[in-house]
């Protein structure tokens, strides 16, 4: 048995997969996700995957470092895989990262600085898996217009990070994604996507050069030796690195926790089917290995706290509501943009006057 625990609203990243594609794997893997758990009383013998860790917020990954306490505690035999004590998420990773050498850009919490090292940069959520919030700013300027832009949008400015860009484009032109997951000691091949845009973030371009090209990465897996090495650093077992390569190596964008698997046969292109095969065959005999020898024996009584909390901020914010009501708000967005443009300087002294006041506190 595995026990993957997701934030609410998260479990079908791998739904699909155990319906469709693995349905042997479906009475061996139980989702809980992280609110239910104050409402049990004991977790079933298994082995543990802890997910969606970089959607936690602080409180929350406390009350799942006491879950897998007690784990420890009451089943020392079980394997665990992502401990939240141990895990770095996306900014601590990046951080660790470029402090090793092992990438050439660094990222900074909007909460902390408003002036990179370098330009040009980018926005984007510390918490979240959509990528850029904002186009490649240039300059100081560019940057500064796109932080109040994105306060006029709804966007959190503490949950925001600036990233500094890299080019990753090869000689034909083409940007290429990498995502390989990593399932115990494990590193398996997902996909290559490319695309002539720096964000990629879908498989785009399927000329069959291409899927020759992607077959040999799945078949080959050029890069295990330091993918393995990165999410052993990251404190991974469970998850997708997403990266590119520059001059031979990995750069990783994030490591993403909860990594939607496969979508369902139904919405699947036939010329696609030995690729998706593949990466299933290995996938699922890797999870029917941790299922059936690192399970603990026994069940495992959760202690009692309250409901586990994820942040206001990143979910339910005003994000969310400018989402839901976007047609009708347009035109009031893009008025409010224009006059926070030409207040952009007192609003970022504001600001900067906060982060200078959390420095002293």
């Amino acid at each position: 048995m595995i026990v993957f625990m997701t934030m609410r609203g998260f479990a079908d990243t791998l739904e699909p997969f155990l319906r469709d594609w693995g349905p042997s794997l479906a009475s061996d893997v139980t989702i809980i996700d992280y609110e239910e758990l104050s409402s049990m009383r004991v977790l079933p013998p298994a082995a543990y995957v802890f997910a969606d860790l970089e959607r936690l917020s602080a409180h929350g990954t406390r009350q799942a470092a006491q879950v897998q306490a007690a784990i420890r505690s009451q089943a020392p035999d079980a394997l665990i895989l992502n401990d939240p004590d141990r895990t770095l998420c996306r900014f601590e990773l990046l951080a660790e990262l470029h402090e090793r050498g092992l990438n050439p850009f660094r990222a900074y919490r909007l909460s902390e600085t408003t002036t990179p090292a370098r330009f040009p940069v980018f926005l984007r959520y510390e918490h979240d898996h959509t990528g850029a919030t904002s186009a490649l700013a240039a300059d100081q300027d560019e940057l500064d217009r796109a932080i109040v832009r994105a306060l006029v949008r709804g966007h959190s400015l503490r949950d925001l990070l600036i990233v500094e860009y890299v080019e990753t484009s090869s000689d034909d032109g083409y940007y290429r994604k990498y995502g390989a997951f990593v399932i115990g000691d494990r590193i398996i091949p997902r996909h290559l996507f490319f695309d002539t845009e720096w964000v990629v973030k879908s498989p785009g371009l399927r000329d069959p050069g291409k899927v020759e090209e992607e077959m040999s990465y799945l078949h080959d897996n050029p890069h295990a030796g330091q993918l393995s090495e990165i999410a052993r650093l990251a404190q991974v077992q469970y998850g997708r690195i997403d990266y590119s390569v520059l001059d031979g190596r990995p750069v990783v964008w994030e490591i993403n926790t909860n990594p939607f698997v496969i979508t369902g046969r139904d919405q699947q292109v036939p010329g696609n089917l030995p690729r998706q095969g593949f990466f299933v065959h290995q996938f699922s005999e890797a999870l029917r290995e941790i299922s059936t020898t690192r399970a603990g024996k026994g069940e495992v009584v959760l202690p009692a706290f309250d409901r586990l909390h994820v942040s206001p901020s990143r979910f339910g914010s005003l994000k969310g509501v400018l989402r839901r009501r976007k047609r009708r708000l347009l035109p009031m967005i893009s008025i409010a943009e224009r006059v926070a443009m030409v207040f952009r300087r007192p609003i970022l002294a504001l600001w900067n006057r906060h982060i200078a006041r959390r420095r002293e506190s």
